[in-house]
């Protein structure tokens, strides 16, 4: 939540920026807004659904965080060209997308292993019951107790978590692991993203195609995922970057006023 408002307020400022000093500062509080708010939403949303489901229920999540890029994109190639009011418009489909987000109840699983409340949790499982329209008597039910850790019984404190990372040598390398491959894909991701602005004479337009592109991405992640796993569909699809990557070092020129040259 508090991610959520700070990115609101960030692009409401945004909008009212008088120099480029004041815009960079905003966009910066917009940035941490952002980053903190999106993987919550996504963890969150997550959290309310069976595990079996996740890699499905993260894939449409993703397709409309596309489906987003591409709509804003058209928006400011045939709608809102200034950008003041662009930003503007923005804040008011962040502040709309607010009520939904008041309106749910907090993860059953966060209540339960973070704050070790089974009568919260039970509330919060009741509205997503009656969500469904399901009778499942859920008082009827004993919600499975939390772990107990070296800090006390509930969820594991952060210096537990890294505690558990140096005694734990196979851990701490699959963290570096991770570590490494979350960069090398971040690294591509915005680089890539930087640079869809100089294909092409509209800017705009090709900042669509972007958003065409990520959407059948994750669109296709779904067969993969769901039958060779999450391990060897990840590789594959790292393999299939790092050889398209490659491909287009080949120097070739893809329009009059455009080459990878430049």
């Amino acid at each position: 939540m508090v991610g959520y408002l700070t990115m609101i307020a960030a692009t409401f400022a945004t909008a009212a920026a008088p120099n480029i000093s004041f815009l960079y500062v905003c966009r910066f509080f917009q940035g941490i807004g952002s980053t903190i708010s999106v993987p919550g939403l996504t963890i969150l949303s997550l959290e309310y659904l069976p595990q079996k489901y996740g890699v499905v229920a993260n894939s449409i999540l993703q397709v409309c965080w596309s489906l987003g890029f591409l709509l804003y994109a058209l928006t400011a190639d045939y709608l809102i060209k200034n950008w003041h009011w662009l930003a503007a418009t923005s804040g008011f489909m962040f502040l709309g997308s607010l009520i939904p987000l008041l309106l749910f109840p907090e993860s059953p699983r966060f209540l339960l292993v973070n704050k070790n409340n089974e009568e919260r949790a039970k509330s919060s499982l009741r509205w997503l019951i009656t969500l469904n329209k399901s009778d499942f008597d859920i008082d009827s039910v004993e919600l499975d107790e939390p772990g107990t850790f070296e800090g006390g019984k509930g969820a594991q404190s952060f210096v537990d978590s890294l505690r558990d990372l140096w005694r734990y040598k196979a851990l701490l390398m699959e963290t570096l692991l991770q570590t490494w491959v979350w960069g090398v894909i971040g690294f591509l991701y915005y680089g890539f993203g930087f640079s869809w602005g100089s294909f092409g004479d509209n800017m705009y337009f090709s900042y669509i195609f972007a958003g065409l592109a990520e959407m059948t991405a994750y669109v296709m992640m779904i067969y993969p995922t769901q039958h060779w796993g999450l391990k060897r569909s990840i590789a594959a699809f790292l393999l299939t970057a790092s050889v398209s990557c490659v491909v287009a070092m080949v120097p070739y020129d893809i329009s009059p006023h455009f080459s990878l040259e430049q």
